[in-house]
């Protein structure tokens, strides 16, 4: 397993006493990203599947649609450079990290329309339960002890399809975009969980990646609710074991 974490020595100060503790501390790396020859970016992320990370970024920004236009990746052996090679010239966006919302309609995915009259009971979800449970003993397996960053989980069905972590929302979802793609797994239609609060920036990496619903631990902004109105993504949040809310 890939290193994300590592040990420190500090101080537990309780009143006017002390004691000495270890503490883990999550793992960020500076890693540049080079399409065809030229730095485009650097990312600062948890050092782990950085093949993913740039393939799904790509896909994420409308540079690619699939990894047939991909000629070869390479990862550095000190995880500082990811290098991709395009069968096709690719020139550097202005706005990369927030995509246009009219790219994102214009893609050949359909979404779902939802019936806006249909009650909370009626919405019910019959998964939420069982999707819940395996997220946290995914993440929990994954992460041991650590809660400190952002954890993703794709499913199809109940079935778990992907699952990533980072320190940035946005290239959690990246890294889950790029493994599907490596692995040649249908996405659209799939189901998205995370621990994040979900914004506006991750609304548009999930309608570009064809999900259908977004689950959230926590809540979502307005800018999400109002953009999943659009496309008719089903968000659910303040997701725990036995109960939850459907936002919209």
């Amino acid at each position: 397993m890939e290193e994300t974490h590592y040990l420190i020595d500090s101080s537990l100060v309780i009143n006017d006493s002390w004691q000495q503790q270890e503490k883990l501390i999550t793992i960020e790396h500076i890693v540049s990203l080079t399409i065809n020859g030229k730095i485009w970016l650097y990312f600062g992320c948890t050092p782990t599947d950085l093949e993913a990370l740039a393939i799904g970024f790509l896909f994420n920004n409308f540079i690619i649609d699939s990894m047939n236009e991909v000629a070869c990746i390479y990862v550095c052996e000190n995880k500082t450079n990811v290098d991709v090679w395009l069968h096709h010239s690719a020139e550097k966006p202005e706005q990369m990290e927030f995509v246009n919302i009219d790219n994102v309609l214009s893609t050949e995915y359909s979404f779902p329309v939802m019936d806006r009259e249909r009650s909370p009971v009626e919405c019910q979800e019959k998964n939420i339960a069982f999707l819940y449970k395996d997220f946290i003993k995914t993440r929990n397996l994954s992460l041991d002890s650590i809660k400190d960053v952002f954890y993703a989980v794709l499913y199809s069905g109940n079935k778990r399809i992907g699952q990533a972590c980072d320190i940035e929302k946005k290239q959690t979802l990246d890294k889950l975009s790029g493994q599907c793609l490596l692995q040649s797994i249908n996405i659209k239609g799939s189901i998205l969980i995370t621990n994040a609060l979900i914004n506006g920036e991750m609304m548009q990496k999930a309608a570009r990646m064809g999900v259908s619903k977004m689950i959230s631990l926590n809540s979502a902004s307005t800018f999400a609710l109002e953009y999943a109105k659009t496309i008719g993504i089903r968000i659910i949040g303040y997701v725990h074991q036995d109960h939850y809310s459907i936002l919209i």
